[in-house]
């Protein structure tokens, strides 16, 4: 623990100090502050991935997705709601068709009867 605090004490003092030792005018002897920034661009590097992107596979309605937790083989996602909406809508749909085709049969049989009767 002692050796812990005493190397960031040590560390902290020789920042501090090289930041002290830096010129305060920037027409000094010294380099300036833009000509360090030019001379020496910031490496930027892509992050590394070891283990690359899960895939993640489509059958159907189903999802499959690799696992989240240590012992799952696999995980699956089935969009229950999305399932349900389209059982109702569904349901809705062929309610409407049928009252459509009661009504247009209902107007036919009408219509014929009239003009049977003249």
């Amino acid at each position: 623990m002692r050796t812990i605090i005493l190397t960031c004490t040590v560390m902290l003092a020789v920042a501090g100090g090289a930041g002290a030792q830096q010129p305060a005018t920037p027409g000094s002897s010294g380099p300036s502050g833009a000509s360090l920034q030019l001379a020496s661009p910031a490496v930027r590097t892509p992050p590394f991935r070891l283990v690359p992107d899960p895939e993640i596979k489509r059958f159907g309605i189903v999802t499959i997705l690799p696992p989240d937790m240590p012992g799952q083989f696999v995980r699956a996602r089935v969009p229950v709601g999305q399932l349900a909406s389209r059982g109702a809508r569904a349901v809705a749909d062929a309610r409407r068709r049928r009252s459509e085709r009661a009504a247009r049969e209902g107007v036919v049989r009408a219509l014929h009867e009239y003009l049977t009767e003249r």
